[in-house]
């Protein structure tokens, strides 16, 4: 950097000053003095170059000699790490307890443990409410069944009860009644009437055909009819008596049987076959 002009002219009278100042007394009269030095004329080629220290010019002459400051270097490169220092003592406050962290994936479940042992019994639970009754079923089939008479009847004129059975009835309805049995006829003129009582009374009358004439039971006779009853106990029988009174006459009967099936009203009526 180039000194302002100020400067250089300061800098060359504080030279000759000191050019001055440092000669000796003896030849101090033969020497030129300052006086005798016109103003502007002791340049720098009358001085002795590294004749002239620091220490040798005044402060305010240092002080304008000093150049602006320069531009900041470069950073260095790092120095190298220093050692670790001490480890602190201990004895500090704790802080406080951090955030709870988010709660991490469930962990494979753990193999099955022993089986406890049993527990007591617990008391009995009240007993709940009755339930709604359901609907009625439908009705049973109330029958009553003779079976087949094992022992023969000689017919006569005069009527007999040759099979009869007792029915119970729970309400009014319709009896069907089937009467069924075998003759044998000794002559040609067999014929049987047979009538069906309910409690006494008569329902209806038929007359079978014994059959032909033989030594044999050969001839088997049937048939079924309807008829009105009331709720209760009823009594039905089949009565064989001589259909004619045409002689000479001579049947005998097996097998009677009455079978009595009782149907109560209504839309369905059941029929025991």
């Amino acid at each position: 950097m180039t000194p302002p002009k100020r400067a250089l002219a300061l800098t060359a009278a504080a030279a000759a000053t000191v050019l001055l100042a440092t000669t000796g007394g003896a030849v101090a009269g033969s020497l030129v003095t300052s006086a005798q030095i016109k103003d502007g004329t002791v340049t720098s080629a009358d001085i002795k170059n590294g004749t002239i220290n620091l220490r040798d010019i005044k402060l305010f002459a240092r002080r304008a000699l000093a150049g602006q400051d320069g531009a900041d270097g470069t950073d260095g490169a790092a120095g190298p790490a220093g050692p670790a220092g001490p480890a602190g003592t201990g004895g500090g406050e704790q802080g406080p307890a951090g955030p709870a962290g988010p709660a991490g994936p469930a962990g494979p479940a753990g193999p099955t443990g022993p089986q406890g042992n049993r527990g007591t019994a617990g008391t009995n639970g009240t007993n709940g409410t009755d339930g709604l009754d359901g609907q009625d079923g439908a009705a049973g089939i109330i029958f009553a069944d003779s079976g087949p008479g094992l022992d023969g009847h000689q017919i006569t004129l005069t009527p007999q009860v040759v099979q009869s059975v007792d029915l119970t009835v729970p309400s009014d309805g319709t009896v069907i009644i089937t009467v069924s049995s075998v003759f044998a006829a000794f002559n040609p003129n067999g014929f049987v009437a047979t009538t069906v009582r309910r409690d006494g009374l008569d329902l209806t009358t038929t007359v079978w055909d014994a059959g032909d004439s033989g030594d044999s039971f050969d001839q088997s006779q049937s048939y079924m009819f309807l008829s009105g009853v009331s709720a209760g106990e009823h009594t039905f029988e089949l009565v064989l008596a001589q259909g004619d009174a045409i002689a000479p006459f001579s049947v005998r009967s097996s097998n009677e049987q009455i079978i009595v099936q009782f149907v109560p009203d209504g839309p369905e009526v059941p029929v025991s076959r």
